[in-house]
């Protein structure tokens, strides 16, 4: 009997499939399979070699790339992306045990490092800045997930004069708004403590600032031939550099609950004397401390992020419903206080209608 025993246990162990590793399992995956085995390792090996001419200082000369790196590097995503949702974990409610969460982290963090790899040793065509700008920022966030934050900057180094040149055409605001968003998300992904994010934090007042103005006057020179997309467009970029100021106020200060929905009592909206609404968003030292010298308040300067910001903000409430929203404006007019109305539809409409 004992001998049958250790014949099955054999059978057994023999016949049982053994877990595959990480990168097996992306590479079993449908959508990496479409390329071939040897495809693949061909295209791993450029992208390792381009990243050692990255590191060394000769990554723009590299040869050109096999055709099946940018549909593998695609791929890659897919496969990793997919983890998110391990047997419905996507969902909030789901509890994932331990060897679970860490299986998924795994496999998003090598399909993300495979994706950066691909990606990032593409070359980066004169003609074509847009695009790179937008391969920029996902390269930033290959980056973040896949621990290739040192190569990145190697990346960010090798291109910046491109990227980012000395001066735009102000009449393109969506190409000076692309780039600000995209240098906003470099700052903050790579920032560490409050004196390493000075520049994000310039960038994002300088969108608030501009934004307003600038939008509905290259809207309305209609020079951009679709408006609905060109909307849209700016509307994406708008809400990316407010997922940066959020992930930006949590580097600075924690955990950001409410930051930008109420929380700080310099970044909300207030009810003026005439029953209409100021929206305040000084966010940054520099405007929180000239709209205090403004208010003739400057002993709330430093009280800019006081623990308790209910009280700050009532005493800011009483304070803004003792003038009328025009006589606001009046006195915030030439200066940098990041104030401004909260329109009307109907003032909206016809602001954008010129």
């Amino acid at each position: 009997m004992r001998g049958r025993s250790a014949v099955a246990e054999r059978r057994v162990s023999m016949t049982t499939p053994q877990p595959l590793n990480t990168l097996e399992t992306l590479d079993r995956h449908w959508a990496v399979k479409v390329v071939t085995p040897e495809d693949r390792a061909a295209a791993i090996q450029y992208g390792m070699t381009a990243m050692t001419r990255l590191v060394s200082g000769d990554g723009v000369n590299a040869p050109a790339p096999p055709e099946f790196v940018v549909p593998l590097a695609g791929a890659y995503v897919i496969a990793a992306s997919e983890w998110l949702d391990f047997e419905g974990a996507a969902s909030p409610t789901t509890m994932l045990s331990e060897e679970q969460d860490a299986r998924r982290t795994a496999h998003m963090e090598m399909g993300a490092d495979r994706a950066f790899i691909l990606t990032a040793s593409l070359p980066v065509e004169e003609d074509e800045r847009i695009a790179a700008l937008y391969r920029t920022l996902l390269l930033g966030g290959l980056a973040e997930l896949g621990h290739k934050q040192t190569e990145f900057r190697y990346w960010l180094r090798a291109h910046a004069s491109f990227l980012f040149p000395p001066s735009e055409d102000d009449a393109r605001w969506d190409l000076v708004l692309l780039r600000r968003v995209v240098e906003l998300w470099t700052e903050v992904l790579r920032g560490v403590g409050p004196s390493g994010l000075e520049r994000a934090m310039e960038l994002v007042a300088s969108i608030r600032e501009e934004r307003p103005v600038r939008e509905p006057a290259f809207i309305a020179a209609g020079e951009n031939g679709d408006d609905a997309r060109m909307r849209f467009f700016l509307f994406t970029l708008f809400h990316l550099t407010e997922a940066a100021t959020e992930l930006l106020l949590f580097r600075l200060h924690g955990e950001p609950e409410r930051m930008l929905t109420g929380g700080l009592a310099c970044y909300r909206l207030y009810e003026t004397a005439d029953g209409r609404w100021l929206t305040i968003a000084a966010l940054e030292p520099k405007f929180w401390s000239r709209l205090c010298l403004v208010l003739a308040r400057d002993d709330l300067t430093e009280r800019h992020f006081d623990p308790d910001q209910e009280a700050l903000a009532a005493e800011l409430a009483d304070l803004f419903r003792t003038r009328s929203l025009a006589a606001w404006l009046e006195l915030f007019e030439g200066e940098d206080v990041m104030a401004g109305p909260v329109w009307t539809l109907a003032e909206a409409a016809a602001s954008f209608e010129g």
